[in-house]
């Protein structure tokens, strides 16, 4: 999650916060996603790299300004794939020229054919790429790595 406010810690009722809320139903194979403003999942896998489309409502703070709906989306996932969560201090990560970085397109060069992807890798690829990317660092930056749990004890939960 990422805390905004331009009036930062003095108090101001219009602080919000932007979150995913992920849920791994029992059986496995799908995660259901709640998306209040934060960027949006990626799985990363042997086929490459996928955004995971998501039905973005107002950050956490701002719902009263929105009516009431389901908004949560469905999402198959493979086995072999790992999900990815990351703050916008990684997507929004400039070069010397102004650009973003890529975070979709590098994960897909970097993993595309790799047979299941290990989450500590993919995090450690993405933290060292975007910041030889990036000029500067003065936004947060954190990613997360989940991918399915597999065994006769895991019974759909993650790892």
């Amino acid at each position: 999650m990422a805390r905004n406010s331009p009036a930062g810690e003095d108090g101001d009722p219009e602080l919000f916060v932007t979150a995913l809320v992920l849920e791994f139903p029992p059986g496995g194979g799908e995660v259901r996603i709640v998306d209040r403003g934060h960027p949006a999942p990626l799985a990363v896998g042997p086929n490459g790299a996928r955004r995971l489309a998501t039905a973005p409502g107002l950050p956490l703070g701002l719902g009263g300004l929105t009516p009431d709906g389901d908004d949560t989306t469905v999402h198959p996932l493979e086995p072999s794939e790992v999900l990815v969560l990351h703050t916008d201090g990684v997507s929004e990560a400039r070069d010397a020229d102004g650009v973003f970085y890529p975070v979709l397109e590098r994960l897909a060069e970097r993993f595309a054919g790799e047979r299941a992807p290990d989450p500590e890798t993919v995090v450690s690829f993405v933290r060292a790429d975007a910041d030889r990317w990036s000029t500067q660092s003065d936004d947060d930056r954190a990613i997360l790595a989940l991918s399915l749990a597999v065994g006769p004890d895991a019974r759909g939960r993650r790892a």
